[in-house]
């Protein structure tokens, strides 16, 4: 069965690309838009027209767990199941939404001195240069005025009303320093049906680990399908 892929923050779906490589299965990548509301709300309606005619397993990266809630809204009837890596349902960290928030995102990325800080925080010590590289690359292609907004959204966000009943699964990173361990009980209380499955790595493990998220992601595929 197809994956569907909604890519972090950054929106480009760039970052997918060694897990793609990696993946044994079909895959899609959406990118989300660059321009217009970046609200979950208006996310979820301009990504629906473009989600596959027929079933599908949705995989949302970080940021665009927040999109989900709202796009079963729209395409319920396809969505098979849901992967949700390195997610949450409420803001991450409030403290650095704010800092993140009063500074030039794009500007800073590049920055020599930066590049520790993307290691620590966000791919983890062993990134290699060129993973470091691309990933500064992808933030500073992103105007700065959708990432402040994507930013704005996630400290607005609220967990769901209701109870969500499509089998789903939860990728946590273990050395995630962004999502807080804390966010899996979350999950609990809004998916029915959901299983955690944990992987060393930092925040962006699709990218920090590709051959081995892809292998955990296509074994989560399979149950997700057979459910």
């Amino acid at each position: 069965m197809k994956l569907v892929l909604l890519p972090g923050m950054d929106g480009t779906g760039v970052l997918f690309e060694d897990f793609i490589s990696s993946y044994p299965g079909e895959s899609l990548v959406i990118p989300l838009p660059m321009e217009g509301e970046q609200d979950y709300m208006s996310l979820a309606s301009s990504l629906a027209d473009r989600f596959p005619k027929g079933d599908f397993i949705l995989l949302a990266e970080s940021f665009s767990g927040g999109i989900v809630p709202y796009l079963l809204e729209h395409a319920s009837e396809r969505i098979r199941g849901i992967i949700f890596v390195a997610g949450f349902l409420s803001p991450p960290s409030r403290a650095l939404l704010f800092l993140a928030r009063m500074f030039p995102i794009a500007k800073l990325a590049a920055f020599s001195s930066a590049r520790f800080m993307h290691k620590e925080m966000f791919l983890g010590r062993n990134a290699t240069d060129e993973l470091v590289t691309r990933f500064v690359q992808v933030i500073r292609s992103v105007p700065e005025k959708i990432l402040k907004q994507r930013l704005k959204e996630m400290a607005k966000m609220r967990l769901p009303l209701k109870p969500i009943s499509i089998p789903a699964a939860y990728i946590q990173a273990m050395d995630d320093k962004l999502v807080n361990a804390n966010k899996w009980p979350e999950f609990l209380k809004i998916f029915t049906d959901i299983q955690r499955y944990q992987i060393k790595g930092p925040h962006f493990i699709l990218q920090a680990d590709p051959v081995g998220a892809a292998g955990l992601v296509s074994e989560v595929v399979s149950r997700l399908t057979c459910v």
